[in-house]
């Protein structure tokens, strides 16, 4: 599986996602490319949604913080 933002994609969005993307790539669950045209591409490895996932609910509610 690979992924890039669509353009339509609010920044702070692809800024979160982006960021969730590399700390799950540092966790060993894929890998980020630099692309030419200045984007980069994601390539998923398993287990990489639960990670993505649990790195999204910590930056949007903190530790224990109300949903």
């Amino acid at each position: 599986m690979s992924a890039r933002c669509p353009d339509a994609v609010p920044l702070a969005w692809q800024v979160l996602l982006g960021e969730a993307f590399r700390r799950c790539a540092d966790a060993g669950y894929g890998r980020v490319e630099q692309r030419p045209d200045g984007g980069r591409l994601f390539e998923a490895f398993p287990g990489l949604e639960d990670a993505a996932a649990d790195f999204i609910e910590l930056a949007l509610f903190g530790d224990g913080g109300a949903r």
